[in-house]
């Protein structure tokens, strides 16, 4: 029987393999990378691209062995340049690497946009907001107008920038200053009386009043002027 003599660029091709395999497996890194970036952004209804670039110093390693990813203290999600630290465990030959691994972010949704300028305090109406499809700075922006109407601005803001939901209030309904009726309730009673509330409220948020003998006491609110204190 006639044998075949295997050719030499096939065993080149046997011999380089694992070498190959080798820096196959960095793209598993790259990955681990990438998801562990897109799992700290949360969720996001939109699209979001994950870039990984080269390390700061050094060169990448072939193999990471249980890649260990954090975020440095101080970093800022959202989109643009992100820094993430790596550490991979020692191989078989007992090399290990660690290092900061530069990640570059790019959103895009639709979200929901000013469409005059408009100051702190201003109360929103349907017709102040729109939504536009396009590049946000971070993943926590507004994506739909429902229950945008009737909420306040904590600041200012500019046509055409985005809204978060930190941007917004829900309207005072205790101001500062205002004559609140007080109702003290406990089990099987209920006394009202009128104080001074002594700062700003919305509903269900906790707040001083000063009652009518001079003693400030602590409620919450349960509607337009009106406070419940626990006796």
């Amino acid at each position: 029987m006639m044998r075949l003599a295997m050719p030499k660029w096939v065993s080149l091709v046997w011999l380089l393999f694992p070498v190959f395999l080798g820096a196959a497996e960095f793209g598993g890194f790259d990955g681990s990378v990438r998801q562990f970036v897109l799992d700290q952004l949360g969720s996001f209804p939109g699209q979001i691209t994950v870039s990984v670039l080269p390390p700061l110093y050094g060169l990448k390693p072939n193999r990471c062995v249980s890649p260990q990813l954090t975020l440095p203290s101080n970093a800022k999600l959202g989109a643009g340049r992100i820094l993430v630290s790596a550490r991979c465990d020692a191989d078989e030959n007992g090399r290990s690497w660690s290092g900061m691994v530069p990640v570059i972010v790019t959103l895009n949704a639709p979200h929901v946009v000013i469409r005059r300028t408009m100051n702190a305090g201003e109360t929103l109406t349907s017709a102040d907001v729109e939504i536009q499809n396009g590049a946000v700075t971070r993943p926590d922006v507004l994506t739909r107008l429902a229950d945008l109407d009737g909420k306040v601005l904590r600041q200012g803001v500019v046509a055409g920038q985005a809204l978060r939901p930190d941007m917004l209030r829900l309207p005072y309904i205790v101001l500062q200053g205002q004559t609140v009726q007080v109702q003290v309730m406990g089990e099987g009673f209920q006394v009202s009386t009128q104080g001074q509330a002594l700062a700003n409220a919305i509903m269900g948020q906790n707040v001083q009043v000063r009652a009518g003998t001079g003693r400030v006491l602590t409620g919450v609110v349960t509607g337009p002027g009106t406070i419940q204190v626990a006796p």
